[in-house]
């Protein structure tokens, strides 16, 4: 516009000009309200059935505009129409525009919910290598432990419920997924019968770990550590075998060492 240019340069508007600025204004103004009462109509009326079909249509016009996406995802996702397969194209595409902690994560979740493990695993990666916040990165890097202890692979598990640990040392529940592995390791490490039944002492001790980073993980934490410590050789096994304060190493994939306990 004419006189929008000649007020930036300092230049007075003619009384005609000034006329037309105001008409001007006042036409802008009631067609901004216009499109955001429309906005909000959209935002309350419309249901999975019309949002789906009308972001549809018009995504490959938009495919490279962030704040078209981020409005469409935001809205489908605020109607429950995260299901579908436009919604998982969007996030996609905004993480592709604009990749971030966030998006990445969920697109990991949305693969999870899928059965995409591989690519869900992948998109949980690129979250911790993008999140900046300690807190946020230990959640994602023990929910990829769990994904892997799920999957039983029992080292890569330890080793992410480890690495969030380190973000985050209060994480109780690490230690607990943690104790669980060992656990369930018990018939297949150790050469001889007590040595087998030994890994619960491991088990128990990383149990209760869990209770003392945690407060709130104290009362689970106990009862895990004694469950297993009933697994455990007795003082009878340990008088028999005459291994009191001896250190037994297993050297399966636990690659760990346990004291026996004296008697």
């Amino acid at each position: 516009m004419l006189f929008l240019k000649k007020e930036e340069s300092g230049t007075p508007l003619t009384s005609s000009e000034s006329r037309n600025k105001r008409i001007y204004d006042i036409n802008s103004n009631a067609v901004g309200s216009y499109l955001q009462l429309l906005d909000q109509t959209i935002a309350k009326e419309a249901t999975c059935d019309i949002l789906i079909p009308l972001y549809s249509k018009n995504f490959e016009e938009n495919k490279n505009n962030s704040v078209w996406i981020r409005r469409a995802a935001g809205r489908l996702d605020g109607k429950d129409c995260s299901d579908d397969p436009l919604f998982v194209t969007l996030v996609e595409q905004l993480h592709n525009l604009e990749p971030s902690a966030d998006s990445a994560y969920y697109l990991g979740i949305l693969n999870d919910k899928q059965g995409n493990g591989d690519e869900a695993l992948k998109y949980y990666q690129e979250s911790v290598a993008l999140q900046t916040d300690n807190y946020r990165k230990a959640n994602i890097l023990y929910k990829i432990a769990v994904k892997f202890r799920n999957a039983g692979r029992r080292v890569s598990a330890r080793d992410y419920a480890e690495q969030a640990l380190s973000f985050q040392p209060s994480l109780g529940r690490a230690y607990l997924l943690i104790s669980n592995l060992y656990a369930d390791s018990a018939n297949g490490c150790g050469d001889t019968q007590f040595n087998k039944r030994a890994v619960f002492w491991l088990a128990a001790q990383t149990a209760q770990k869990a209770g003392r980073v945690d407060a709130s993980l104290k009362r689970l934490s106990d009862r895990t550590a004694a469950a297993f410590n009933g697994r455990a050789p007795t003082k009878t096994d340990i008088f028999t075998e005459g291994n009191e304060g001896t250190t037994i190493r297993f050297t399966c994939w636990i690659n760990r060492s346990v004291r026996v306990p004296s008697l």
